[in-house]
């Protein structure tokens, strides 16, 4: 009931909860601390906020019992649903451990509860779920709710106690030495893995709608990710970029901010559109990009690529031409969409906010010297036939020499030098 919070409760406490990180044997104070780091980044607008590990739980508070402003719990409420690793959490009021206390904050959620919900069901169902960490407060868990039971039922004549999960109203009670926790509210959180956990990746980003989820579901799996977007200027327009800046300016939401390189590959499509045959363009063109991002993810110490491959979406993303594309490079390549559905990554789209991005019309690389009939099943020997007709390894080179990193607030592009990583470097 998250209509609750903003009605007259002087919330001052987010209970954070998480659930995969509880079954990471021999990890987990490792996980909280990266957790309690990237929810405290996410909320870095409000320094007075203080982000506590207590007791297998995450709290977020103010000191001395402070309220939220309404616009703190808006804002607080919206970040936290960008935090990798939160599964769900409570905005709520937390109160020193004291019976008249508690009792005048569950007597006030209540009534709020009882108001609203009455005036649409003959009958309002309720209950109260109590856990009692301090043994020194007089009341075991079960005496809780039961006093709150026998001191609310007869305030409201359509109040009616109902102790399953499927009660109108339910508050908790979570009661500590120094404070006691209260709330009525449950909101879904991203749930997956902190981000840092899972190392460092490089997305070949588009200007479409699959790779910036193909971005999100690995940051969700806890890995921090870079971009890397490939155009053909002056073939593609400058919008083609300033559209990949805004993409990631979204994604970036959920992460310690990744940078955004840019490849201007104009040069080797010339050279495939000009010695090599029409309809193996496509998977050309994909092994050029994937030996590129390879190459700099390698020596920017990134440890895998991501797509946004769909296996059997378009041509380039057959079984066949996916295998001849990964021998293109010795890096791990990761498609985390590779088994769905296109509407299933429009949903996702719509509801992280990239979808009205990737649909602004822009012309990209993908679309640059395309062959009307592309191969849908390429060999290895077909298309190491075609690469032997051009001087690949200096195509490589002139693509990593036109590399530059892109400024997301202005779209500005700054030159990159690029350089080999040396074995034994950290």
């Amino acid at each position: 009931m998250n209509h609750l919070t903003t009605a007259g409760l002087p919330c001052n406490a987010v209970l954070c909860r998480y659930a995969e990180i509880a079954i990471k044997k021999g990890g987990r104070s490792a996980f909280e601390r990266m957790l309690v780091r990237n929810i405290a980044r996410a909320l870095r607008e409000w320094p007075d906020l203080q982000v506590q590990r207590i007791w297998g739980r995450i709290m977020v508070v103010r000191p001395k019992y402070i309220a939220f402003t309404p616009e703190m719990i808006t804002d607080i409420s919206r970040k936290l649903t960008w935090v990798f690793g939160v599964d769900s959490f409570s905005l709520g009021v937390r109160t020193p451990t004291a019976i008249p206390e508690i009792e005048e904050i569950v007597d006030r959620i209540v009534d709020i509860g009882y108001r609203e919900l009455a005036a649409t069901h003959e009958v309002v169902t309720y209950r109260t779920r109590a856990r009692r960490g301090e043994k020194s407060f007089p009341l075991s868990s079960e005496e809780i709710e039961i006093h709150f039971a026998d001191r609310l039922l007869p305030k409201y004549d359509r109040l009616k106690i109902h102790l399953n999960d499927d009660a109108m109203l339910t508050v908790w009670v979570e009661v500590r030495e120094q404070w006691t926790f209260i709330f009525a509210d449950e909101q879904l959180g991203p749930g997956g893995l902190p981000i840092g956990s899972n190392g460092r990746a490089m997305v070949m980003l588009s200007g479409g709608i699959d790779s910036p989820i193909a971005a999100y579901l690995t940051m969700k799996r806890g890995c921090r990710v870079d971009f890397l977007t490939f155009h053909s200027f002056p073939y593609t327009e400058q919008e083609s970029i300033e559209k990949v800046a805004k993409l990631a300016t979204v994604l970036n939401r959920y992460q310690k901010a990744g940078r955004v390189w840019a490849c201007n590959m104009l040069g080797a499509q010339r050279a495939v559109r000009d010695g090599c045959t029409e309809r193996f363009r496509t998977v050309l063109y994909r092994r050029i990009m994937t030996r590129v991002s390879g190459r700099l993810a390698y020596a920017l110490y990134r440890t895998a690529l991501v797509t946004g491959d769909a296996l059997g979406q378009v041509a380039s993303q057959t079984l066949p031409n996916m295998d001849v594309i990964n021998r293109a490079t010795d890096m791990l390549i990761l498609r985390p969409l590779l088994g769905m559905d296109k509407r299933e990554t429009v949903a996702i789209a719509r509801r992280i906010e990239t979808y009205d991005i990737s649909k602004q019309q822009c012309a990209d690389s993908c679309t640059v010297f395309m062959p009307d009939s592309p191969a849908t099943k390429a060999t290895v020997e077909e298309i190491e036939r075609e690469e032997a007709k051009l001087d690949m390894d200096a195509l490589i080179e002139v693509c990593l020499n036109n590399v530059t990193v892109i400024n997301t607030k202005t779209f500005e592009e700054v030159p990159f030098e690029f350089r080999e990583r040396r074995e034994g470097d950290e």
